[in-house]
């Protein structure tokens, strides 16, 4: 459906920042959501003599704005109307933060969205490519536009929030995190200990272990890459402790026996172990410090946007009648959708699974958490 599309967009951001570890905005988001109170019905507006006004003619027949307006009303109509009220709210949060916000700022988050999007280093690339990816999910290109200028707000209100917060504890972590020892291993995962078994049997045989992954392996995002991860540290914060622990007892080529977590099970393989790199803390702590600040930014940005959700739901008064009837069935189907969080979360991985880049796959270790995809807006990916 077409108002789904902008949730997968926010999707892929969400996970595209800096290390990938954080996620994305959702303006409608259910678990917020009061129950359902009927609205007071409105006079319909009286369309006025501008709106009567030729914008075009036809053989002879006029053909007035108010002619194009309800056709697009009722076609992209509440996914406008979302965005520019969450806009509206952000503006003001700003301003009562006392931020402003530039054209300068805008632009440059707009290229911090491309980046996350398509990694691609020449603009006119990322363009074209957004072209496709808007077309793809039945986006107009003013509804991400409206996203981005969203993001810039809540971007300039959230940073000076978590720069309180960074420690130089918090940094001294980060930093043996990014320049520490790292390992390179594969792994298979598997949802049963009768899988894993099986996979170890065919390992026994003398089967390669990245055929196995392919073959067996329940992660979409690692199973076509041969179980293969992207090198990473004792540090990492989206590894499991289990996992990483296990990770780092192994010798190179050694597989290790069966690792649980929540509702999977691992086996893990190590490629290689990857001495710390030879860099000074001194030289490097101011980048790896807004590095951190970056990354928890994003993290704060999610949360003011469930923020902003939440008064959308309570403060908003829709006079037309048919954006109305639009916000009340969405508000309808949300509510039905939280009834059922077994196919809620199947649903969420699937759009995960389906736009996360495979060359930049990440373990699906941790279990998603139970939110309500988005209405309205774009987040992301893993």
């Amino acid at each position: 459906m077409k108002f789904r599309a902008t949730a997968v967009v926010l999707a892929i951001l969400a996970t595209g920042c800096a290390t990938s570890k954080d996620p994305a905005p959702a303006p409608l988001a259910p678990s917020a959501a009061p129950p359902i109170q009927p609205q007071a019905e409105a006079p319909k507006p009286v369309a006025s003599i501008a709106d009567s006004q030729p914008i075009a003619r036809i053989n002879g027949k006029d053909i007035s704005k108010a002619d194009l307006v309800q056709p697009l009303i009722d076609t992209y109509g509440l996914n406008m109307l979302l965005n520019l009220v969450q806009l509206e709210l952000a503006k003001q949060d700003a301003a009562n933060a006392h931020v402003t916000v530039t054209p300068e700022d805008i632009a440059h988050e707009r290229e911090l969205m491309l980046n996350r999007l398509f990694n691609s280093p020449k603009k006119e690339d990322s363009e074209r490519l957004l072209d496709q990816f808007l077309s793809q999910k039945g986006m107009k290109k003013q509804e991400f536009d409206l996203v981005v200028e969203q993001q810039a707000y809540l971007h300039k209100i959230a940073t000076p929030m978590v720069e309180k917060q960074i420690t130089d504890d918090k940094v001294q972590e980060a930093f043996r995190s990014l320049y520490g020892e790292t390992v390179h291993v594969r792994h298979i995962e598997c949802g049963s200990l009768q899988d894993i078994a099986e996979a170890k049997r065919r390992l026994a045989a003398g089967e390669p272990f990245e055929q196995v992954a392919k073959e067996m392996s329940q992660n979409a995002n690692t199973a076509p890459l041969g179980g293969d991860l992207p090198p990473f540290s004792r540090q990492a914060a989206n590894y499991p402790q289990a996992f990483k622990d296990a990770a780092f007892n192994l010798k190179v080529g050694e597989v290790s026996d069966p690792i649980a977590n929540a509702h999977s099970f691992h086996l893990i393989k190590m490629v290689e172990r990857i001495p710390p790199k030879a860099v000074k803390f001194e030289d490097v702590k101011d980048s790896v410090r807004a590095d951190l600040v970056e990354r928890l930014s994003q993290v704060t940005i999610q949360q003011l946007r469930a923020q902003l959700s939440a008064q959308v739901l309570q403060t908003i008064q829709i006079l037309d009648p048919t954006l109305k009837k639009q916000f009340m069935d969405r508000l309808t189907q949300q509510q039905t959708k939280i009834k059922d969080p077994v196919e809620m979360r199947k649903e969420m991985e699937r759009e995960r699974n389906m736009n996360a880049p495979a060359t930049q796959a990440a373990p699906d270790l941790v279990p998603a958490p139970a939110a309500a995809p988005a209405a309205t807006n774009p987040a992301p990916a893993k």
